[in-house]
């Protein structure tokens, strides 16, 4: 099952999921997922964002193809 997620470079340069491995941060859609990302950068100051996701974040914040279990929990956390 593919779901869509909001993905960043981690401090380790990873691209790694924004929020935790559950099927509520996985939408359906890639509108909403963008839509989920937009509302993050509108109502976060850059230093919160860099406090709490990394300096990397804001540059690079994107929403990815999530393959999921049928349960809605992604089989991966790691992307390329």
């Amino acid at each position: 099952m593919i779901r869509f997620a909001i993905t960043h470079v981690n401090t380790s340069n990873m691209r790694t999921l924004t929020y935790h491995a559950q099927p509520r941060f996985m939408y359906p859609t890639r509108v909403e997922a963008e839509q989920a990302m937009a509302a993050i950068l509108a109502n976060s100051s850059p230093d919160r964002i860099d406090d709490v996701f990394g300096p990397k974040a804001r540059e690079t914040f994107e929403v990815r193809e999530v393959d999921c279990w049928e349960s809605g929990d992604p089989k991966s956390i790691w992307f390329d």
